[in-house]
């Protein structure tokens, strides 16, 4: 679909961006999802995870690791895209 497309061009896009830090999730050699946070604005942009490992504690993981991260960056303000 046209939306799909745009989505894809868009993460593309964000992967090319300096400011914009993606790291994935993989749990027995499989990638299970993924968040991108810019490390700029202070800003989750992304936070995906397969449908099986939803309500698991894997996106409250993820979460929190982006929140640490974006208080690495220096943000005492972090918002959710």
């Amino acid at each position: 679909s046209i939306e799909r497309e745009k989505r894809v061009e868009k993460f593309l896009k964000n992967l090319k961006n300096p400011n914009v830090e993606t790291y994935c999730v993989i749990l027995n050699n499989t990638m299970i999802g993924f968040i991108a946070i810019h490390k700029i604005d202070g800003e989750i942009w992304a936070i995906y995870l397969l449908e099986e490992y939803r309500s698991k504690g894997y996106g409250k993981i993820m979460l929190d690791f982006a929140i640490g991260e974006l208080k690495h960056h220096g943000h005492k303000t972090i918002s959710l895209w």
